[in-house]
């Protein structure tokens, strides 16, 4: 999917045409003298510039090498900066370095965290030793009821399996959360591919963020919760958007399967879940120009009454606050100090200054998913950029939420970043997506590495507590 030269005229002039994400150009490439050699068009076909050997290229009077084209915006699903010419290089070596980073941390995980993890329940794990011996009907009563005040059938379904599979040991319920959360950053590193067009310095944030030791899924394993809503939105991300590129029916049902789970992971997920698909609904209703209308439509509507059905029957638990019992002042505490939660135990130690950031990185992510949203009621926003805005509300929508409910009954502390902040986390990559398609490439570039290097610290500074923690 480099491009391909097509056609050719008698002047030595060729021209070529982008194939890829809507892209395309009509640039002429010099190839040298003119020529009447029908090398490169003829029967029509199509010739790949990198397929063409060094003496083909001089015997059309070139030197051997293929200029590259310039590319100019194309209508399509894919937003994208202009860039000059076939630059890909600096964007493999992202991408290397990007699955580099998620190896490295997998295999650390295994070798120094793995082996000493708890093997016996904590907390909330004592759940699955009711179970135990249970006959199905109360297995599957005990899956579908409330926990607190979350349905989470997809965690308790999952982690009894495997539980059952290594004979209850409780170091891979943790090892289950890092496959997930791990499949989450796979996911978003394949949407921005999906959405930029190339993957890009700033998004090493993401494995820097969702696989920092210090959150909670390293070392508990019912944190799972909160590690499967936020990995199955990211995974949603890139299939459903693949699905309505390929129109594809089978991969369109498989995403709505994916949104559908992660409403099956917790009130967190309902909320997530229930936000993206009104939002995606929303898109397929104001734009006729979408591929699978009918069948998208139809299928979050399916979604999105099933996840009505759990909200109409949830009951709140004494550890719910109601509206009445809201504190403004303290509510705001909340959602400042969530908006820097991404940094774990950094987000404690530089509480001040990095509030401030990330409260006004945030602020841009959504200034700019706010024009998105203008785009959609015109019905000119891409598909792409529809599910972006989608799960980026879903995700904002979660820490609004988990603000009023806890807010109501108990003040801030320090730690609960490496809790609830972990339902937040993606905030920060979204908003650096959303944003480096709306800046410069230099621009980008400087802010890319601001954010790698901030997070690499706020890596290192997890990864230690996480240790002395052991």
């Amino acid at each position: 999917r480099l491009g391909f030269l097509r056609g050719s005229d008698l002047d030595g002039n060729y021209r070529a045409k982008w194939i890829t994400s809507g892209w395309k150009s009509t640039a002429p490439l010099k190839c040298g003298k003119s020529t009447t050699s029908n090398t490169m068009s003829d029967g029509g076909k199509e010739v790949h510039p990198r397929a063409l050997s060094t003496e083909t290229q001089r015997s059309m009077g070139g030197t051997g090498a293929v200029p590259a084209p310039s590319f100019e915006r194309a209508t399509g699903d894919t937003p994208h900066r202009n860039n000059e010419g076939l630059r890909r290089h600096p964007h493999q070596r992202v991408d290397s370095l990007y699955a580099t980073t998620v190896f490295v941390i997998a295999t650390w995980f295994l070798i120094s965290i793995y082996p000493v993890s708890r093997p016996h329940p904590f907390s909330d794990d004592w759940t699955f030793t009711d179970i135990v011996g249970a006959g199905w009907r109360n297995f599957i009563e005990w899956v579908l009821a409330q926990h607190v005040d979350h349905r989470i059938p997809l965690v308790k379904s999952v982690q009894y399996l495997v539980l059952r599979i290594t004979r209850f040991d409780f170091r891979a319920l943790v090892l289950l959360n890092v496959v997930v959360a791990v499949l989450g950053v796979i996911g978003y590193k394949q949407f921005a591919r999906r959405y930029r067009g190339h993957l890009a310095l700033g998004d090493l944030i993401m494995p820097l963020i969702l696989l920092n030791f210090s959150f909670g899924l390293f070392g508990w394993g019912f944190s799972a919760q909160f590690s499967f809503s936020v990995s199955l939105a990211l995974v949603f991300l890139f299939v459903f958007v693949e699905a309505q590129q390929r129109a594809s029916r089978p991969l369109l049902a498989l995403a709505l399967a994916i949104l559908l789970a992660c409403g099956a992971c917790g009130m967190n997920g309902v909320v997530l879940a229930f936000i993206s698909t009104c939002i995606l609904l929303l898109t397929f209703l104001c734009a006729r120009h979408l591929p699978m209308r009918r069948e998208s439509i139809g299928g979050l509507v399916l979604v999105l009454t099933i996840l009505l059905l759990v909200v109409l029957n949830w009951k709140p638990s004494a550890a719910s606050s109601s509206m009445a019992s809201l504190d403004m002042n303290r509510l705001c505490r909340w959602l400042l100090h969530l908006a820097k939660s991404s940094f774990a135990t950094d987000a404690v130690k530089y509480k001040d200054w990095l509030t401030i950031f990330c409260t006004l990185f945030t602020l841009a992510g959504a200034a700019k998913g706010f024009a998105s949203a203008l785009a959609l009621v015109r019905g000119k926003l891409p598909v792409a950029s529809a599910a972006l805005l989608a799960i980026y509300a879903g995700f904002m929508t979660v820490g609004l939420v988990v603000a009023v409910g806890r807010s109501g009954t108990s003040e801030w502390s320090p730690g609960l970043e490496m809790h609830y902040g972990y339902l937040v986390a993606p905030l920060i990559p979204l908003s650096w997506l959303m944003i480096s398609t709306a800046i410069n490439e230099r621009l980008s570039m400087a802010l890319g590495a601001i954010l790698v290097v901030l997070y690499a610290h706020a890596y290192y500074a997890g990864a230690k507590w996480r240790f002395e923690y052991l």
